[in-house]
């Protein structure tokens, strides 16, 4: 089941990034000892009631198992971008198609967003899997680009 997390959820989001943070921490901008500090309740509540950010994830008998962020640009010049980012799948749950269901979900409701012409995804280039989930999409809204 993919759903979009509320501030109320705060906890849950806090334990599934610090999982993401802990498990690939060459994957984000952010380190664990440095986010374990910094997402406090409110802090983790503010990033869920963002109007110009999404956190969507995947739950697997009720337990998240996938994350994945967008974040709108604010800037007018770039305001027809959005930025996803923090893309993660518990190891355990790697290979079973969520990430991809995840982020075709978040696809589809940026396509609806009117003003957003482009998206942006960055990968690092040692994670092979995630690259070819992005490159292997068969999603139609989907678009991947490689840039070197």
């Amino acid at each position: 089941m993919i759903e979009i997390l509320k501030p109320e959820q705060w906890q849950e989001f806090k334990e599934i990034r610090m999982k993401a943070l802990k498990t690939d921490p060459l994957s984000f901008g952010e380190s664990y000892t440095r986010e374990i500090d910094n997402l406090t309740e409110e802090t983790a509540r503010a990033k869920l009631s963002a109007p110009d950010r999404k956190s969507y994830v995947a739950r697997v008998d009720g337990k998240i198992v996938a994350l994945a962020v967008y974040t709108l640009v604010i800037p007018e010049h770039v305001e027809h971008t959005a930025d996803i980012h923090a893309v993660f799948v518990d190891p355990d749950f790697r290979g079973k198609g969520i990430g991809f269901k995840l982020m075709k979900q978040m696809l589809d409701d940026l396509h609806d967003i009117p003003k957003i012409s482009r998206i942006v995804l960055s990968v690092g280039n040692e994670q092979e899997a995630a690259k070819n989930m992005y490159k292997n999409s068969d999603s139609p809204n989907s678009d991947w680009e490689q840039k070197k």
